[in-house]
């Protein structure tokens, strides 16, 4: 085994678990093969588990799991720092859903903006 390990997908790495265990080796044994992944969370994967914690993901060769924020105003993620999300245009009041109307109420976009 090397040290650096590439990034694989998670479908492989339990094709390549199960192959290990269908080979007659417990599970103590295939563990030894990834240092520091403990034999049950190895199982568990195999059973469908994804791991969370960052140092046995990146020990198994797995990409790691990163936190985002969505948009305060559309609640999409974007990849620029600005909402590139259009907002609807509206022929009149009547047609704006209550949840719209009262966002524009409380940021107090004029009418004249419909």
């Amino acid at each position: 085994m090397t040290a650096e390990m590439r990034v694989q997908s998670l479908d492989i790495l339990r094709e390549r678990l199960k192959s290990f265990h269908a080979a007659g080796m417990t599970w103590r044994e295939i563990a030894c093969e990834f240092a520091g992944v403990p034999p049950g969370t190895l199982c568990a994967i195999v059973k469908g588990r994804e791991p969370r914690k960052p140092d046995v993901r990146k020990a198994l060769g797995l990409p790691e799991i990163v936190r985002v924020t969505g948009c305060l105003r559309c609640g999409q993620v974007h990849v620029s720092r600005r909402c590139t999300h259009r907002r609807r245009a509206y022929r009149d009041l009547f047609s704006i859903p209550p949840g719209e109307l009262t966002r524009m109420i409380r940021e107090r976009v004029e009418v004249t903006d419909l």
